[in-house]
């Protein structure tokens, strides 16, 4: 073939990879032609490609544990090595998360596992809640929800409670059948306030056979005023339900927004959604007060209480925000846009948000830091696969770490924090300027009391910043959260 016909297709070679395999193959010009067509229909390509990694993640629950082949992993770990994320990145992201799948025990195992764990005559559900080892198995609670053991199913729902409202003081807790159905019922306090500014608020969780929302909603809405009385303190309280797995959103926004006035004297501040899914982690619907109990799309699929930890509603006020996969439990990421009161060139400015829970003890220390700041990062570089993320996006890393911290006061933690980042920024400068990272933010949870001696959690907020000129310069403050919120009211730096 000549040179005259095969130019058209010269044109059109951008890839240095293509352009080079052009000058190796310049006695074999067929493969430089079927090779450039290949590359035009990449996009088709991937979209196949994503399309059939979508079956093989189905293989465990089809084909049950180990039904990743060798040979099968070893083509994954070379789809990962494609590294020109405009091209393939998708695709690599897609094989490296089966990768990882194929590492996971099936889920027979775990729910044996954490069965077994829920039977142990010693257990402390208090303890079990708050272990580092539950992360994988806290939306595992929730199959266990509906077991043929009564005693797997109480316990099963007490842990889960106390493990989602772990940041909160639980004063009491009940599990009981009502007419045949399981529910759980709490009271619980913000415990980062002092005690005389604490708010007694209650939650109930109900686990329902029917998909039928409006047969049993007037039922637990009346039981939950017998139980609790009116919202005399204003939308304090929470209301969880366990539908089947059949129901629809639309029917489950319909049956609440219709018992909207109820909601509303029985001080519900959120209505939260939990839809089983067979042999997979379940699925999270939100119906907050604040937008008349209709879905809040931004908090579909994560705990009921990621939102507050997370502390979406900051970011949601100064950017709108996409959420993108993240691989860790406990982990999540957002592109956001910021919102400008007029349009400006070139669109408005974009943030990568990585925010997290961390349910590890020693986040305080040089070695528990670096471990959380490189999965950070780990989960920024995945997410640099999207071709949503452009070039000129800035990122920020934010972590909420849940266990409380005694033996150290604000000020010790704050020296310490200073020392830790001037040590990580001198080790891991080249990828945190890689990734574009310009804010950290730690907040902990320090052991303290209050001025009349009771038990309470003092917030502590570490951060390093580039806003002010100077790379990740660090700063932490002490927070006084809002009695009725739980939201930072008050900053007063250390």
């Amino acid at each position: 073939m000549s040179l005259f016909v095969l130019n058209p297709f010269l044109k059109k070679l951008k890839d240095d990879a293509v352009r080079q395999m052009t000058k190796d193959n310049a006695e074999d010009l067929d493969t430089v032609i079927s090779t450039n067509l290949a590359h035009q229909e990449l996009s088709r390509r991937s979209a196949m490609m994503l399309a059939l990694f979508r079956q093989v993640e189905t293989f465990p629950d089809q084909y049950g544990a180990g039904s990743f082949s060798d040979s099968l992993i070893d083509t994954l770990a070379a789809v990962t090595e494609l590294n020109d994320k405009n091209k393939y990145g998708e695709v690599a992201l897609a094989a490296e998360n089966i990768i990882r799948q194929s590492k996971t025990p099936g889920f027979e195992e775990r729910v044996s596992e954490l069965r077994q764990q829920l039977l142990d005559e010693s257990v402390d559900k208090d303890k079990l809640s708050k272990s580092a080892t539950l992360s994988a198995g806290v939306d595992l609670l929730t199959y266990l929800f509906k077991d043929e053991d009564a005693n797997i199913r109480e316990l099963a729902l007490e842990v889960y409670i106390r493990r989602v409202y772990r940041a909160h003081k639980i004063t009491d807790i009940s599990v009981d059948d009502v007419d045949g159905r399981l529910q759980c019922n709490w009271t619980f306090k913000h415990a980062d306030v002092p005690e005389s500014q604490r708010i007694t608020r209650h939650g109930s969780l109900n686990v329902l056979d029917s998909d039928n929302l409006d047969d049993v909603l007037p039922n637990i809405l009346s039981e939950f005023g017998a139980n609790f009385g009116q919202g005399g303190s204003g939308n304090i309280n929470v209301l969880h339900i366990v539908t089947g797995d059949d129901v629809q959103t639309e029917q489950i926004e319909a049956s609440l927004v219709a018992k909207e006035r109820e909601l509303n004297m029985l001080g519900v501040r959120t209505v939260n959604v939990l839809v089983p899914v067979e042999k997979k982690d379940p699925k999270y619907f939100s119906f907050p007060q604040c937008n008349a109990y209709k879905e809040d799309p931004i908090r579909r699929n994560m705990r009921p209480t990621f939102h507050h930890l997370l502390e979406l509603s900051r970011l949601d006020a100064n950017f709108n925000l996409e959420r993108i996969p993240a691989v860790g439990r406990n982990a999540q990421i957002y592109i956001g846009s910021e919102k400008l009161s007029k349009p400006v060139r070139g669109g408005p400015p974009q943030v990568v948000f990585v925010r997290g829970v961390s349910h590890s003890p020693g986040l305080v220390s040089l070695a528990g830091a670096r471990r959380a700041l490189v999965q950070g990062m780990d989960e920024l570089e995945r997410a640099q696969a999207n071709s949503k993320i452009n070039s000129q996006s800035s990122s920020r890393i934010f972590l909420h770490s849940l266990p409380e911290i005694e033996g150290s006061t604000p000020e010790e933690l704050a020296e310490n924090f200073s020392t830790i980042m001037d040590a990580l920024k001198s080790k891991l400068a080249p990828r945190l300027l890689k990734l574009r990272v310009d804010e950290i933010e730690v907040k902990v949870r320090v052991a303290s009391t209050d001025d009349e001696g009771n038990a309470m959690v003092q917030p502590v907020r570490l951060v390093a910043s580039s806003m002010e000129g100077e790379w990740l310069k660090t700063a932490s403050f002490i927070e006084n959260p809002d009695p009725v919120t739980g939201v930072t009211a008050e900053f007063c730096l250390i």
